[in-house]
C-alpha cells in the first residue's frame, strides 16, 4: 500500500490521558444503551482501554520508518528510545526493558469490537492533529490515517496546524489525538517518564495512574532513589505500566538523514541534551558554516525556550558551568573546576576569572544565582522550571509553587567566583545538565535594564559564549559571529568564523541549495533520502527523539 499518496495531514504534541486511580477507567463501559449508537461521547472513546489498544495494534511502525520516513528512523519498541540511556549493568535501557510494542491487525479488530460493545456504538471517528512546520509529521499522520481506515474502518480526520497552534490546542486540551515527540534533556529514562508523572512540577494533568506514580515515587525520591539497580528496575516497571494501560501510543524513534559538506567537521550530535556547533571546523576560504533548519527560531530567552533549535543557538552564545564533549560527557566550561561532597548533596563550582560578558562585565556567581531563581520564579511560569526539581535542587518545587521565597532555593554565591548548589537527594546525572541552556547564567543588571524586552532583539541580549548573535531576520536567517570577549577566544580562532542558520521549511529547497554549494548542512526527508544516498556528504544517525500519539481523555470544548 502506498501510504505516501494519501491526504496531506495534521498532527501534533502534548501529554496524554490514561486512567485514574491506578486501574483503567477504560475497562468500564461508558454506556449501557441497548441499541448501538452511531457515535459516542468523544472523551469516552479515549477512556476505553480496548479502543486505545486497537489503535496501537493496527499501526505498522516498520512501514512508517522504512517506507514513509526512510531517514534512519526505527519502529518504537516502547516509550523510552534506544541508544541514549544505559543502566548500572552497562546495558542499553531498551535491551533491558525489551520490545513492548506489537503490530497485530486481527487482535486489533477483536479489541475494537469489544470497545464497540462496551461503549454501545457501531463506529468510531477520530481527529488526528499534527504540525506543519516540517514535512515528516504530516506524512506520518497520513500513513496512520490510512492504516486506521483500512485496518479498523475508523473514520480519521487530519487536523494540520503550525507548531505554535498545535501546542496551544494540546495545552488547552482541545484536541483528540496529537502526534508529538520528546527529545531527552539528559541521559536517563526519567526525562521521559516524568512527562506522565502526576507529582512532577512539570506535569500538566493529562494522565493519572497510581501504580505508575508509586513506582516513580520510589525511584526518584523514595526508598530506591539511592540504589541504582532498584531505581532502574522501578523505571522499567513504570514504562510497562503506561504501555499496558496504553496511556500513550509510541510510534517511532527519530532518525536523521543529512547532507554535510565534507569540508565541515566537528558538529557534535548528542542523543541526550543539545547538539553543539561551537567547535566546528570549516575548510573553506570564508570559514562560514551555512545550516538549513526546518523549524524556525522560537526564542532566545533560555528560561522560556522548549525546543532544540532555540537551545542550539543559545548554546552558541551563552554557555554553562559545563559543556558536553564528543562522548556526551560533562567537561569544564564557565566553571574551571568543581567538587562534589561525599554525600552527593553539595556541588561547588569555581568560575573562570577571565570569563566576561560581551559588554565587558565579569561573570560572577550571582549570575547563576539570579538565573536559577528566575527559572524557578512562579511569576515566569517557565515550562522548564521542573528541571530544577528533577535534579533535586533544595526547595525547588516549594519555591516554584510560591510556598517559599526564591531566596530559599538551594543556590548561593559564596564569593564572586564560587557558586554552590545544594540538593535534597543525590542525582547522578546532575552534572551533565549543567550544559543544558535552562541552567545558563543571566546578568542581573543587564536583565533589569531590558526587563520588558529581554531577548526580543539583538540589543536586548548579552553573550558569554564563543559567538554573538549578529543578524536576526525573523522567519528567515540567523547569523552568529565570533565573540572577541570569549574567555577562550585564542583557541576558538581555529573554528568557524560565522555560523548562519536559514529557515527552510521544504527539504527539497534545502537540498537544492546544498547542491548549488550555498548550504553546508541539510536534513533530508522521504524520497530525498534515496535521491542523495550516493552523495559524498550523505550521513544517517539515530536520534534520541521518540515520537508518540497522545490520546486526550479530558477533551474540553
Amino acid at each position: 500500500m502506498n501510504y505516501r499518496k494519501t491526504l496531506a495531514a495534521a498532527l501534533a504534541l502534548a501529554m496524554l490521558a490514561g486512567c485514574s486511580g491506578g486501574t483503567s477507567a477504560a475497562s468500564t463501559p461508558a454506556s449501557s444503551a441497548a441499541e448501538p449508537a452511531s457515535t459516542v461521547d468523544v472523551s469516552a472513546q479515549y477512556k476505553n482501554l480496548n479502543f486505545r489498544k486497537a489503535l496501537s495494534l493496527s499501526i505498522d511502525r516498520n512501514q512508517i520508518a522504512e517506507l514513509v520516513l526512510k531517514d534512519g528512523s526505527i519502529a518504537a519498541e516502547g516509550f523510552i528510545p534506544k541508544d541514549f540511556a544505559y543502566g548500572p549493568d552497562g546495558k542499553d535501557y531498551r535491551e533491558t526493558a525489551g520490545n513492548l510494542i506489537e503490530y497485530d491487525v486481527a487482535k486489533a479488530k477483536e479489541l475494537l469490537e469489544e470497545a464497540k460493545k462496551e461503549l454501545g456504538v457501531d463506529n468510531f471517528s477520530v481527529e488526528l492533529l499534527y504540525e506543519t512546520d516540517s514535512e515528516a509529521p504530516g506524512k506520518v499522520c497520513a500513513a496512520i490515517q490510512q492504516m486506521w481506515q483500512d485496518n479498523l474502518g475508523i473514520n480519521v480526520t487530519l487536523v494540520s496546524k503550525t507548531k505554535k497552534e498545535r501546542l496551544a490546542l494540546m495545552n488547552a486540551l482541545t484536541y483528540e489525538i496529537g502526534l508529538t515527540r520528546w527529545g531527552p534533556d539528559y541521559a536517563d529514562p526519567q526525562t521521559y517518564l516524568d512527562l506522565f508523572y502526576s507529582h512532577s512540577s512539570g506535569y500538566n494533568n493529562y494522565y493519572f495512574n497510581d501504580e505508575y506514580d508509586a513506582l516513580l515515587d520510589k525511584a526518584e525520591t523514595g526508598e530506591d532513589a539511592a540504589d541504582p539497580e532498584k531505581r532502574w528496575a522501578d523505571m522499567v516497571a513504570a514504562e510497562k505500566v503506561i504501555i499496558d494501560d496504553m496511556g500513550l501510543i509510541p510510534v517511532f524513534q527519530n532518525g536523521s538523514a543529512m547532507l554535510i559538506n565534507p569540508a565541515v567537521s566537528g558538529i557534535e550530535f548528542h542523543n541526550a541534551g543539545v547538539d553543539s556547533y561551537r567547535e566546528v571546523t570549516v575548510n573553506k576560504d570564508d570559514k562560514t558554516l551555512n545550516v538549513a533548519i526546518n523549524a524556525d527560531l522560537n526564542t532566545m530567552d533560555h528560561h522560556v525556550a522548549t525546543d532544540g533549535g532555540s537551545f542550539i543557538m543559545q548554546s552558541l552564545c551563552i554557555g554553562g558551568l559545563a559543556k558536553l564533549d564528543e562522548n556526551a560527557q560533562p567537561v569544564e566550561d564557565l566553571a574551571e573546576s568543581w567538587e562534589i561532597s561525599d554525600d552527593g548533596l553539595e556541588y561547588t563550582f569555581h568560575l573562570r576569572k577571565d570569563a566576561k560578558w560581551s559588554n565587558g562585565t565579569p561573570l560572577t556567581a550571582n549570575d547563576f544565582v539570579f538565573a536559577w531563581r528566575r527559572l524557578d520564579d512562579p511569576e515566569l511560569q517557565s515550562e522548564y522550571a521542573f528541571i530544577l526539581d528533577t535534579i533535586h535542587v533544595k526547595n525547588a518545587k516549594a519555591c516554584q509553587e510560591g510556598e517559599l521565597p526564591l531566596e530559599e532555593l538551594g543556590v548561593k554565591a559564596v564569593d564572586d567566583n564560587t557558586f554552590v548548589v545544594t540538593l535534597d537527594i543525590p542525582c547522578g546525572f546532575a552534572l551533565g545538565l549543567m550544559a543544558f541552556p535552562s541552567f545558563f547564567p543571566l546578568n542581573e543588571e543587564f536583565f533589569n535594564a531590558h526587563k520588558d524586552t529581554y531577548a526580543q532583539s539583538l540589543d536586548d541580549l548579552l553573550y558569554i559564549g564563543p559567538y554573538v548573535f549578529s543578524n536576526w531576520e525573523e522567519n528567515h536567517e540567523y547569523t552568529f559571529t565570533k565573540n572577541p570577549n570569549y574567555w577562550d577566544a585564542a583557541n576558538q580562532a581555529k573554528y568557524a568564523d560565522e555560523i548562519v542558520f536559514t529557515f527552510v521549511s521544504e527539504a527539497q529547497s534545502a537540498a537544492l541549495s546544498y547542491q548549488q554549494g550555498n548550504t553546508d548542512v541539510v536534513t533530508l526527508t522521504g524520497d530525498l533520502v534515496d535521491q542523495y544516498k550516493s552523495d559524498p556528504g550523505f550521513v544517517t544517525r539515530l536520534q534520541g527523539y521518540a515520537w508518540r500519539l497522545n490520546l486526550n481523555q479530558m477533551i474540553k470544548e
